[in-house]
């Protein structure tokens, strides 16, 4: 058996918890991010990694304290 099949990859979906735990958060704060990151229903709540990613590039550099009134991070 070839060494790179047993490297785990990452999931191509997160669940809600899953998502909390890699932005250090609340499951109730990831809840409250949806229609700013994009999720599907599968069963259950499920984001994907591409989304998940394209999420962070976008919101990079904004306070997303109060997801309904973003701002741009102060500098100083």
């Amino acid at each position: 058996m070839n060494e790179q099949n047993l490297v785990a990859s990452p999931p191509p979906v997160y669940t809600v918890k899953e998502v909390s735990q890699l932005l250090h958060t609340n499951p109730a704060f990831v809840y409250r991010l949806m229609g700013l990151l994009p999720a599907l229903k599968l069963g259950s709540i499920r984001v994907r990694k591409a989304a998940l990613d394209e999420f962070l590039q976008r919101y990079e550099g904004h306070d997303l304290s109060d997801p309904l009134n973003i701002k741009e991070l102060a500098v100083g």
